[in-house]
């Protein structure tokens, strides 16, 4: 589950820590060659009089240099960011519903100094210069603006690098799907994208693969994919894959499995239609393709179809993926003794011995 959710964010915010990188670097190794005018200054070197925002015209975009002006509490993930440094240096503009919000540099680097503090003092160490900022940033541009959204983003890239003690994401997590839903509306692809993660966040938590809570938010998630992406878009059906997992999860927790076959029946449909979108998941498909593969085995396993069953294990587990091949049991042993077990059903007693050595062994150990 932790390297699901690992990868989830990887996915879903990498625009944002790349975004972070290179700030983080800019700021690292190059030196303003000039220091900062005032306003009316820029607006001369441009060709203008300087006069301009005395006529009533709109007063033009911050000139980038005033911007990328050092702060002191920046540079070091500590004390309070000036609110020179930031007022003015970020629009709030809301991108069109189908569209990721593209990463705003003076947010960026309000967090790009962070992991270094985080990874030799811990993250409560930093969570002051965090909350002070969060703070500086609402009283800005406000607490239902994009700014403060991106903002939120950075501070869950930042708190979930090390992929642990995820229990003090959490408040993060949970502010980020509010504001969502105030910044960008119920009918965005960013919302989709807060309340995804909010949703691995709480599975991460729960510490089994599973949280009752988490089912509405990816449900949610996958609802408005559809509407707004459309139903065959590869963020659509990595949410349909995670709630078919959840569901899945949930019926195996229920005292009469077999009185709420409308709940497996909810998850096969959930994942034909990510395995008819995916394509042939054998073979070369990587980790997604296997996940498609081995839940579509543990359903057809829990119908007792054990001709279907092992034929989807193969196909997720025997495919031409070196990595899965070696140790893709160790990262679904749930799937991989069921695997077996189908096996033994059929009679194929030795093959079944053969997959259940693989189970929990590192891929040194499977060679």
């Amino acid at each position: 589950m932790l390297m699901r959710f690992v990868l989830a964010l990887l996915f879903l915010l990498v625009p944002f820590a790349f975004a972070g990188w290179l700030i983080w670097s800019h700021d690292r190794f190059e030196v303003p060659d000039r220091p900062v005018q005032d306003q009316s200054d820029q607006r001369a070197e441009e060709g203008g009089s300087g006069e301009g925002a005395k006529t009533g015209s709109p007063a033009p975009a911050p000139e980038p240099q005033r911007c990328n002006v050092p702060d002191p509490a920046m540079e070091a993930c500590k004390g309070t960011v000036s609110a020179e440094t930031i007022r003015g240096c970020a629009s709030t503009d809301v991108p069109p519903p189908t569209e990721r919000q593209t990463p705003i540099p003076i947010i960026t680097r309000a967090f790009a100094h962070c992991g270094k503090r985080m990874a030799t003092e811990g993250k409560e160490a930093i969570l002051p210069y965090i909350d002070t900022t969060l703070k500086g940033i609402e009283s800005e541009f406000g607490r239902a603006s994009t700014p403060y959204a991106a903002a939120l983003t950075q501070i869950i890239v930042l708190l979930s690098s090390d992929g642990e003690d995820f229990e003090i994401l959490r408040p993060y997590s949970e502010q980020a799907v509010s504001v969502a839903r105030e910044a960008y509306g119920p009918n965005h692809r960013e919302t989709a994208i807060y309340l995804h993660t909010q949703a691995d966040v709480l599975i991460a938590l729960s510490k089994k693969n599973y949280a009752e809570e988490a089912i509405p938010l990816m449900r949610e998630a996958a609802d408005i994919r559809r509407r707004v992406l459309g139903a065959d878009h590869e963020e659509t059906v990595s949410a349909e894959l995670n709630l078919a997992g959840l569901l899945f999860a949930k019926w195996q927790q229920t005292e009469n499995q077999h009185a709420n076959m409308e709940l497996l029946d909810e998850v096969e449909k959930l994942m034909r239609h990510v395995a008819a979108v995916s394509g042939d998941s054998s073979g070369d498909a990587g980790i997604g393709g296997m996940e498609t593969e081995a839940l579509l085995g543990r359903i057809a396993f829990a119908r007792e179809d054990y001709e279907s069953a092992v034929t989807h294990f193969e196909a997720a587990f025997k495919g031409d993926n070196a990595f899965i091949a070696l140790f893709g049991c160790s990262m679904d042993e749930a799937a991989c003794r069921e695997y077996a077990a189908a096996l033994r059903k059929l009679g194929r007693e030795k093959e079944a011995e053969a997959v259940e050595e693989k189970l929990g062994k590192s891929p040194i150990e499977v060679q």
